[in-house]
């Protein structure tokens, strides 16, 4: 068997013990930097009520946070109420549905208290720097009950209309038509829960900057277990790697990629890519060929 040029670029699902209760997760082993891609990922599942993070804080990058239920195959399918305090004002928001959080940098948020969780939910935190550094907040909050932080809680953000298959569903997504109303960011992602067998219709592509692609259980209590089986092609070698674990790609710009054959679902997962552009289409490795 030849032998493989491009495994490197995929960080593979492996057991990991959890100090915060009611909460499990995975954690990745692959390459300790990410194949240099500068912005990361990682997820954890929420099982019971508990105050996640408590002190406010701000961070010197911007991030997103992202909340799922546990059925990829209904984002509707949601039941928990969260609660978020934002901006030094202490607006504290309550999510009870499908919901993206968009946190710029600087902005004073949390605490973070999982008040009631009726179903478990899947809590992700995409933020675009390598390092988690956290700036404790030394003010005080002024209590007010205004809604200057309300365009920052987009609930059940999809992109468009989504393409009519059994085998697929919209989670949540972020275009920078979404987020239009409060900044332009370097960021594009999607949430789609797969279903069954398919093939994902891009072709093979390159981007002028870098990508992640990811792989979700959509269950908690599997371990590292996709629940699927996945197929990818990369390079112009057309090599094909084959994923069964929780999973992120790390894809460095100019990495051609795809097609991607779902050849195997026996629970609903996961799968959605984040792109480090203001959109999709901006992010063309060749103008003259859109994506």
């Amino acid at each position: 068997m030849p032998e493989s040029k491009y495994g490197k670029y995929i960080l593979r699902g492996t057991e990991k013990k959890q100090s915060i209760p009611e909460t499990s997760s995975v954690v990745l082993g692959g390459a300790e930097d990410w194949n240099g891609i500068q912005h990361r990922i990682n997820w954890q599942y929420v099982s019971g009520p508990n105050v996640m993070v408590e002190e406010p804080h701000t961070h010197d990058f911007d991030k997103f946070l992202v909340f799922l239920g546990t059925n990829p195959a209904n984002a509707d399918d949601f039941d928990a109420e969260i609660e978020l305090t934002l901006g030094e004002e202490g607006e504290t928001y309550t999510i009870n549905t499908a919901t993206v959080v968009v946190i710029p940098k600087g902005m004073v948020h949390c605490p973070l208290n999982f008040k009631r969780i009726g179903k478990p939910i899947l809590f992700c935190n995409i933020y675009l720097a390598t390092e988690y550094v956290k700036t404790a907040w030394a003010g005080q909050f002024t209590k007010t009950t205004g809604s200057k932080y309300e365009k920052y809680i987009i609930r059940e953000p999809k992109k468009g209309e989504p393409r009519k298959l059994d085998s697929e569903a919209w989670g949540v997504s972020i275009t920078e038509e979404i987020t239009s109303k409060i900044g332009k960011f370097n960021c594009n992602f999607n949430f789609l829960g797969i279903m069954g067998p398919h093939v994902l219709p891009d072709p093979p592509h390159q981007h002028n900057c870098d990508e992640i692609l990811f792989l979700i259980p959509g269950t908690s209590g599997t371990g590292p277990d996709l629940g699927g089986e996945v197929e990818l092609a990369f390079g112009e070698e057309w090599e094909k790697q084959t994923i069964t674990t929780a999973a992120i790609v790390c894809l460095p710009k100019e990495i051609v990629h795809c097609p991607v054959y779902i050849k195997k679902v026996d629970k609903p997962f996961y799968w959605g890519h984040i792109l480090f552009a203001s959109s999709y289409d901006s992010s063309a490795f060749n103008p003259e060929r859109p994506l």
